[in-house]
Parts: structure tokens; C-alpha cells; sequence
């Protein structure tokens, strides 16, 4: 029998491929997607080098101190430094300043992706989700993903040489694993290993402790001592990354911050005394007006379709699951007050866990308003079956698309 020649070989690869991709659970999917899409926006929109753009004061210092290994200004910032080295090594193209704005470029485009599926669990968890439903609680998670992703705030640190992408790719992290703690003991040992190597990129991670330990009250009779000392023993190791301070202090690197290689100075760079009277620091008579400018800022994240939403999705939370709603606010409320009365003009950056809690608030309130919306018009009136898609798809282009088609020309460097 002759043996029979595909006109178009490629034909089988896509099929192959085809075949591959279906395969695959659809949350990966959708979470590839977000990661694929905001990288490719981070990255059209990324700085080609040093800029002092977007609150980016620190970026040329942090990217030569990455470079050459030194000691960056208190309180050191030992794991965003080896990172970037790492990346800025492994990375072909580029100078070294545009390697460490693309690390933050894919710092953020990760913590979109974990954004992704906080937002599902906690929808799943609110809601009892189960069935078809889970295809709706994951397009409200997508959606406040890239409600996250696209708001401007975020977006503009992730396009630069700075900490705060990254330090909310440890948030976001920590705030995952601590939700999946039901399903074994590792998740937590995970997080406080995230919680201590996080502390060694940015101090302000310290406010996730207050959801971690609310979690492990919730969970008390599950703490045997074994698991404690465990948890102590792996946040310790995270935490010894500060070790990297005198180590290279003591080799005289060009940039080196308060002779970290002796005690007195290791402490004066990782307490950041020189900056503690900035903490709290904003006179009384200019916090109305910072509370104005910083609900502004917060309605430029989300326009009004997404702030109304995420109030609707507290609602919700404080209804159908109080303990997530506690979970949330006890990261919402110390980001919110440490930047409000956080000193210095460019405090909004600290906002930026806040604004990852708020577009949670947001796909709560998104999947309950369409599971709404389906019950009321689509089992009464019987109405087209497609009610869910159109709503999820207007809600995507009215919250996270405006936004992009707004702030692009800002952002954009």
C-alpha cells in the first residue's frame, strides 16, 4: 500500500499544538494570557534605561548597586539587589539598566498571574462555586487581574528599576499560600520563607503579617509546636539575606550605604532609622487634603465602574464570608494608613497592596452582580445564554481596557 504524504506537514504540528493547548486546565490558560498580555503592555511601555519617571528617584542607584554588588541606601534591599544581578546575568540584550526594568517588568507580569488566582479562591470560597460557575468565577478573577495589572499606579512601577513590582510579587505570593494552608502544612512553610526573603526587598511587607496571623488564629488547633519551629526556622533562613550586607561591605564595593561590614552600621541600614521620623510623619493639617489626593488616586486605578464594584464586593464579602473580608482589610487598612501619613511626596507607591486588595473587592463584586444579573433575567425571561460573556467582556473593557487606553500615553517612557 503507498504510503500516503500530508500535502501540508505543518498541518500536523498545528494540530499537535492545538490538541496540547486544549489539554491544558483552563485556569492556566487564562492565567498564561494575563502573563503574556501584561508583560507585552509592561514592556512596550518600559523605560530603555535609568529614569527618574514614575517616583523612579532610586532607580539609577538601585541598578548600579545591583550591578556591582554594593549596598544600596538603608534598609539595604539584599534580595532585590541579588535578584536583579541574577537576571541582569542570565538576560542576553540590553545594558545592565534596561535587564533590571525588564525584571520588574516580569516581577509585575507574575504578580498579575497571582492576583489571578487569590481572586478565584476567594470567589470559590465566598460562594460556594462549583459546576459551570467556575467558568464565571474565573472570568471575574481574569478581570480583576488585569484590573490590578492596568491600573496606573502599578503598571508605572513595573516599567521601571524600582522595589514595589517585586515586593508585590512576595505580597501577592504569601497571600496565596496562606488561603491554601487547607491543603497541608507547605503552603505555609513556603510563606514564611516568602515572608522572610520578601522582608530583604521592601520593610512594608511587614503588613501581610497581619492576614498571616489572622489565618493562624482562625486555624490555632492546627499549629502543633513542630510546625512553629518551622515556620521560625524558614523565615529565619528568608531572612538571612540580609547576611549580604556586611559581606559585601566588607569588601569595599564602589557604592556601600553605612558601613554595613561593622555592627553600628549594619543596624543603622537595615532599622532605616534615618528615615523613621518620615513614618507617620505628615502633619495633622495636611492629612484632609492627602485623604482627598489619595481617594483620587485610588478612582484613577479603577474609574467608577471599578470603585463602585469593589465597594460592592466588601458588601458582599462582609454577607457571605467574613473572615475573607477580615483577611483583605487587615492588608487594606496599615497599606492605606502608612501611606496617608507616610511623609514625602511620592508615599502613593506604598498604595500599591492596597490597590492589589481592592481589585480582589472587585472581582467578588463582579461575580456576584453577573450571577445576579443571569438568575434574574436569563431563568425569567429566558434570555440569550451568552448573558455572562457579554457582561464579563463589558466589565473587562470598561475597568482595566479604559484604563490602558487613559494612562498609555502616561505610563508609556
Amino acid at each position: 500500500m503507498p504510503k500516503v504524504v500530508s500535502a501540508n506537514p505543518g498541518w500536523h504540528h498545528h494540530v499537535t499544538a492545538m490538541a496540547l493547548i486544549r489539554g491544558l486546565p483552563p485556569r492556566f490558560l487564562v492565567a498564561l494570557s494575563l502573563f503574556l498580555g501584561a508583560t507585552t503592555l509592561y514592556l512596550f511601555t518600559l523605560a530603555p534605561s535609568i529614569t527618574q519617571q514614575h517616583f523612579g528617584v532610586d532607580s539609577g542607584e538601585l541598578t548600579a548597586t545591583a550591578y556591582t554588588l554594593g549596598v544600596a541606601h538603608p534598609p539595604g534591599y539584599p534580595t532585590f539587589l541579588l535578584l536583579a544581578k541574577t537576571f541582569s546575568l542570565v538576560i542576553p540584550w540590553g545594558d545592565v539598566a534596561h535587564r533590571v526594568n525588564v525584571f520588574s517588568a516580569l516581577s509585575g507580569a507574575a504578580s498579575v498571574v497571582l492576583v489571578y488566582y487569590i481572586s478565584h479562591l476567594l470567589i470559590v470560597r465566598t460562594f460556594r462555586v462549583s459546576g459551570a460557575r467556575l467558568s464565571r468565577a474565573s472570568a471575574a478573577a481574569a478581570v480583576a487581574a488585569a484590573s490590578f495589572a492596568f491600573s496606573p499606579l502599578f503598571w508605572s512601577q513595573s516599567v521601571i528599576a524600582e522595589v514595589y513590582s517585586l515586593n508585590a510579587l512576595f505580597t501577592a505570593g504569601i497571600m496565596l499560600l496562606v488561603l491554601r494552608w487547607m491543603r497541608g502544612c507547605w503552603p505555609i512553610i513556603v510563606a514564611g520563607l516568602l515572608m522572610g526573603l520578601g522582608l530583604g526587598n521592601h520593610l512594608t511587607l511587614v503588613f501581610v503579617a497581619l492576614p498571616f496571623t489572622y489565618v493562624m488564629v482562625l486555624h490555632r488547633k492546627e499549629l502543633t509546636p513542630m510546625l512553629i519551629a518551622k515556620l521560625l526556622g524558614v523565615f529565619m533562613l528568608g531572612l538571612s539575606v540580609y547576611i549580604y550586607l556586611p559581606v559585601r561591605a566588607s569588601a569595599n564595593p564602589p557604592i556601600s550605604w553605612g558601613n554595613a561590614a561593622i555592627l553600628e552600621g549594619f543596624l543603622w541600614t537595615v532599622s532605616a532609622s534615618t528615615y523613621r521620623g518620615l513614618v507617620f510623619g505628615l502633619p495633622l493639617a495636611d492629612l484632609p487634603e492627602r485623604l482627598v489626593e489619595w481617594a483620587y488616586v485610588l478612582l484613577r486605578q479603577f474609574n467608577t465602574l471599578g470603585l463602585l464594584m469593589g465597594i460592592l464586593g466588601v458588601w458582599r464579602l462582609r454577607v457571605s464570608k467574613l473572615p475573607m473580608l477580615v483577611f483583605t482589610v487587615l492588608l487594606f487598612l496599615p497599606s492605606i494608613a502608612y501611606s496617608v501619613t507616610y511623609k514625602t511626596n511620592d508615599a502613593q507607591v506604598y498604595l500599591i497592596p492596597a490597590f492589589m486588595v481592592f481589585a480582589l473587592w472587585i472581582g467578588v463584586g463582579l461575580y456576584w452582580l453577573v450571577n445576579l444579573a443571569v438568575e434574574t433575567f436569563t431563568l425569567r425571561l429566558r434570555l440569550f445564554a451568552s448573558l455572562p460573556v457579554v457582561l464579563f467582556l463589558a466589565a473587562f473593557l470598561v475597568i482595566p481596557g479604559l484604563q490602558v487606553l487613559l494612562s498609555y500615553g502616561d505610563i508609556g517612557l
